[in-house]
């Protein structure tokens, strides 16, 4: 997890969050706390003790997005998505070390896979390779999507949150002589650094993504840069940003801005920055954006200490129309989308976890 955004955790206040005119939440704040009703989909592996429990949804809904159902699964911190109906995650059991499994949705069945273990997993877009840190500095492994084949990585990763950029290269960030630098790891396991031939740009990078070979950085200090793919232009997007993503071709991205003390306001925008319309959310901290593979939908979490709206949104990027999957918010959980664009999944770890273990729930969209 990035570290920076654990100081959130932190933060107190009352912004409400609201979408602009003509771009109105149709889940109401009121929405009922997510509640078990108890009923057992599947005994799972009887090593792992894990359960999955079907939740009731919130009620709202808009004309092209809707919430089908709500799956838990306790004991299985998920990290990705190895599949439409199978997930890269680590279980949670004193007997079994920390390497990664696969777990299969539709019969609960749990493979444990013979290479990688780590904190962090990332598959990559084809789905034939991701990349795996560990949880100690210096750990890090390109691994086959089988987990049979794995190349041990000579990199310091920084703590950043990076991106596949193709099929066969991941921009990550390392740790650096003068700060957080860049690199770009290629799945068979060379490491080429990356950096911009100026420098208007600050080493301390806390995310990063490339597509089309124009790098997007943002900075520990909330500046937001754009580079040319000759790493000689470098723009300034903007500053006070505090996340952002791009679409999945990159002619778009979504970025949040702060316009106030202690509000924020989340941004669609063209590939150089430039706002479409207007605001299409603002609040108190809005955070964990992720763009749908079909680039349809973007999904965020919502946080405000009182009468905010709380939670996971999904929003229609066309219409601006956004629903409520869920009234629970964790600013430190990434929201990642499966590869049809059908359900999210929300992995919490030990340390995150309110109920004291780690579980994942899946969102089914319909």
């Amino acid at each position: 997890m990035i570290a920076f955004y654990t100081a959130f955790r932190s933060l107190k206040g009352g912004a409400d969050l609201k979408l602009v005119r003509n771009r109105r939440l149709t889940a109401k704040a009121g929405t009922a706390i997510i509640v078990l009703f108890g009923m057992l989909l599947s005994a799972c592996s009887g090593e792992t003790g894990e359960k999955l429990t079907i939740l009731e949804p919130p009620a709202g809904r808009t004309d092209s997005i809707s919430l089908k159902q709500v799956d838990r699964i306790d004991g299985f911190l998920g990290l990705d998505w190895l599949s439409d109906v199978e997930m890269i995650g680590r279980t949670v059991n004193a007997q079994q070390d920390d390497k990664l499994s696969v777990r299969h949705l539709q019969n609960g069945d749990l493979k444990r896979m013979d290479a990688g273990a780590g904190a962090i997993a990332k598959m990559s877009p084809d789905r034939r390779f991701m990349i795996v840190f560990g949880a100690l500095r210096g750990e890090a492994v390109m691994v086959s999507g089988d987990g049979k084949r794995s190349v041990p990585l000579s990199l310091d990763y920084g703590g950043g949150d990076g991106a596949w950029t193709d099929d066969n290269h991941y921009l990550t960030t390392i740790v650096e002589a003068d700060g957080i630098g860049l690199a770009l790891v290629g799945t068979d396991g060379r490491i080429d650094p990356v950096g911009p031939g100026s420098g208007n740009v600050p080493r301390h990078i806390v995310k990063a993504d490339m597509k089309d070979e124009r790098l997007y950085v943002l900075a520990g200090d909330k500046q937001l840069f754009r580079i040319s793919p000759d790493m000689q232009n470098v723009e300034r997007i903007g500053t006070g940003i505090a996340d952002f993503v791009l679409s999945p071709n990159g002619k778009r991205m979504a970025y949040v801005a702060e316009t106030a003390p202690n509000e924020e306001a989340l941004i669609i925008a063209d590939s150089a920055g430039i706002p479409e319309g207007k605001e299409a959310a603002n609040g108190m901290l809005l955070r964990r954006l992720s763009w749908s593979p079909q680039g349809d939908k973007l999904a965020f979490t919502a946080f405000g200490m009182e009468r905010g709206m709380n939670g996971i949104y999904v929003m229609n990027v066309g219409t601006g129309e956004a629903v409520s999957v869920s009234v629970r918010h964790n600013v430190n959980s990434l929201i990642v989308w499966n590869p049809n664009g059908s359900a999210l999944m929300v992995g919490e770890s030990l340390d995150e976890a309110l109920e004291g273990k780690p579980f994942t729930t899946i969102y089914r969209l319909q």
